[in-house]
């Protein structure tokens, strides 16, 4: 039996509105517009210096001048894309007798997403990947077998507890634990808590028989081979991410290489000393603008990537194919003594956390020495434990590897 929760009052004063009816409960927020004035202000001051930029720029085109108004414009996007957030974001979740409908909307309708209520298993606080003044910002997250679901940042730490509450009410998510109906939904909600566990072994109990329903892996199963794969799929948020960081590094960088080679109007390039110590100076802003480069092609060929997982005659192997690379890795099936299911490491402050992942666990081949051995990753839970299920199933190796 779960434990009995601490009940939460309704806080006086609330940012998010939230309506009932017999059949559904809603939950709508929008982003604090504490910050949009001051940035509606600096936005407007912005647009003339680019205004007078692009009036330059088109009297006397030249490749420096170019160069130098790029950071300038880009900034002027990403900050009018993050004032029309403020003003005109809303997040909706709609919780229905069978499933919880997500919306995110900007003038646009920017996402939207089902989750069958068979599949969550846990709603509760969440930490934001990104940070605003050094601090992490504090959110809902309806945890389920699929991707989580993630929002309401912003919020107090009282209001927030009470969406929690009264979220876990309308999916009536105590009374769905403690009935453990194995029998109906082929899996047991108290197993997949994502806040009990970093790391356990697998045993064929554990395996799931279908996916989540916001999987995109494909299975394909012949008498001796299993394989699982997917294609890589387009993030919108990760192209405007990417973009406006290459251009806003790069278009920096850039300048300064012009100077390098007296390409800029108006300015002799430096001589000597001078000129080496720019040379030099310049690598490290370079090398790092590539690697943002990178990053930014990784999401542009993204849907022309394919991952493929699964076991072929004695081997258990990972491919990676790319349009004109590929790389794989594989080892030896009678290597393996267990199957580990891991929540993988959340990195903060680094480029990884541009194109955030939900998708956090990951599924590692663990030898009799405890030696990791392969590792299958950017996984959510369900597809974690449905690949597991069939590799349990395809072999009798596993099953008895696991006891």
């Amino acid at each position: 039996m779960s434990k009995p929760r601490t009940s939460v009052t309704k806080p006086a004063k609330m940012i998010s509105a939230v309506h009932r009816s017999d059949d559904a409960f809603l939950i709508q927020s929008r982003p604090s517009k504490g910050s949009g004035f001051f940035l509606l202000l600096w936005l407007t001051g912005w647009t003339v210096g680019c205004v007078v930029l692009a009036a330059h720029l088109i009297a006397e085109p030249s490749i420096g001048t170019f160069c130098f108004a790029i950071p300038f414009f880009a900034s002027w996007l990403a900050v009018a894309a993050f004032l029309i957030w403020l003003w005109f974001g809303q997040e909706s979740v709609l919780v229905k007798d069978d499933e919880i409908l997500f919306r995110r909307t900007a003038i646009i309708e920017l996402t939207t997403r089902r989750i069958p209520i068979c599949e969550v298993t846990e709603v509760k606080s969440c930490r934001s990947s990104h940070t605003e003044n050094d601090e992490h910002l504090e959110g809902v997250e309806i945890v389920c077998l699929g991707k989580p679901l993630k929002f309401c940042f912003r919020l107090s730490d009282h209001e927030r507890s009470w969406i929690i509450q009264e979220l876990s009410n309308a999916i009536k998510l105590d009374d769905r634990l403690s009935e453990l109906s194995v029998e109906e939904n082929d899996w047991e909600p108290t197993k997949l808590s994502q806040s009990e566990f970093h790391s356990r072994p697998l045993t064929p109990a554990d395996g799931l028989s279908q996916p989540p329903s916001d999987s995109n892996w494909q299975l394909e199963q012949l008498p001796d081979e299993i394989t699982f794969h997917r294609r890589g799929t387009f993030s919108i948020g990760g192209f405007l991410a990417t973009s406006f960081i290459c251009l806003f590094w790069n278009g920096i960088v850039s300048v300064f290489v012009l100077v390098l080679w007296g390409l800029m109007p108006g300015d002799a390039p430096p001589q000597g000393g001078e000129w080496w110590a720019l040379f030099f100076f310049l690598i490290p802003f370079e090398v790092i603008g590539l690697g943002m480069l990178a990053a930014w092609l990784a999401v542009v060929l993204a849907p022309f990537s394919r991952t493929v997982l699964g076991i072929r005659g004695n081997a258990v192997f990972k491919e990676k194919q790319w349009p004109f690379f590929q790389s794989s890795k594989k080892i030896n099936c009678l290597e393996v003594a267990q199957i580990h299911l891991r929540k993988a490491d959340q990195k903060q402050g680094n480029l990884t956390t541009v194109i955030p992942s939900q998708e956090t666990f990951e599924l590692t081949f663990v030898s009799n020495q405890s030696l990791d051995l392969l590792t299958f990753k950017q996984l959510s839970q369900g597809d974690a434990l449905w690949v597991a299920g069939h590799l349990f199933e395809f072999e009798d190796t596993w099953a008895n590897a696991a006891k």
